[in-house]
């Protein structure tokens, strides 16, 4: 067992955390980890977020320099205790060399950047990420479909997709 998990493994009981700063480990709330993973005008956790939320897994830290995407979504995979496939088709890309450093990043932000890097995009099923074409992702991960209420009763289900650009 790492430090890591067992610091994870006590933290747990009693529903606390922690980040990695500089020269120490700071233990937080999970809110409040979440408040400092995703404060956007896009995800306004303080207005959503409870104790009760579940901490996505997080990367405390990890340098890759020069490390192809294979061997860098391996050693996320490994640490995060999840599944990260690479689409076969894109050999190329998983070679791609990449250089980052990651301090307390949402694995999922983690992932799409590194997979950024190499041109392609992140799909998630349950405990599995998928790395692959944009092209697929999107056929993989369709828009959401939302009911929209018609005239006279009538209604359908109207995919969400973005309104085409125009050139």
């Amino acid at each position: 067992m790492t430090v890591e998990q067992r610091l994870r493994q006590i933290l747990a009981s009693s529903g606390g955390t922690f980040m990695v700063r500089k020269g120490h480990v700071e233990v937080m709330t999970k809110l409040a980890a979440l408040r400092e993973m995703r404060p956007t005008v896009e995800n306004p956790l303080d207005d959503e977020a409870s104790e009760g939320t579940p901490l996505p897994p997080v990367v405390p830290f990890a340098r890759f320099d020069g490390e192809t995407l294979e061997a860098a979504c391996e050693k996320l995979a490994e640490r995060a205790g999840v599944n990260v496939a690479i689409d076969p088709r894109q050999k190329e890309a998983a070679a791609t060399k990449v250089k980052c450093r990651l301090v307390n990043v949402p694995l999922h932000d983690a992932l799409a950047v590194l997979a950024d890097m190499a041109g392609l995009a992140v799909v998630r099923k349950g405990n599995l990420y998928y790395l692959t074409s944009p092209k697929n992702a999107e056929r993989l991960n369709p828009p959401p479909a939302v009911f929209m209420p018609g005239i006279g009763g009538l209604g359908g289900i109207i995919p969400m997709t973005p309104p085409a650009d125009k050139e």
